[in-house]
């Protein structure tokens, strides 16, 4: 049992080295989740796309990030936090 956990994070290190993400299962959105239901109803965003958006956030803050340019890390963090 041991060597298959250990093979387990082996194989996970390896992945994540070469940049291999596993698959996540993103969120679900559930009735009565009022946090998400209030921000959706504050925003005038509609539901589903509010939790099509978080479950892409990834690639949205890739996407943020990447377009403040090619300057130094800490003035592009600067300028991303703002």
């Amino acid at each position: 049992m041991q060597s298959i956990n250990a093979l387990q994070k082996l194989r996970r290190f390896i992945a994540n080295s070469l940049g291999h993400r596993e698959p996540e299962s993103g969120y679900r959105y559930r009735h009565g989740d009022v946090v998400v239901e209030d921000f959706a109803e504050f925003s005038g965003v509609p539901l589903q796309v509010v939790v099509e958006r978080i479950n892409d956030f990834h690639r949205i803050n890739a996407d943020d990030w990447n377009a403040l340019g090619v300057r130094s890390f800490s003035e592009r963090a600067a300028t991303f936090y703002e």
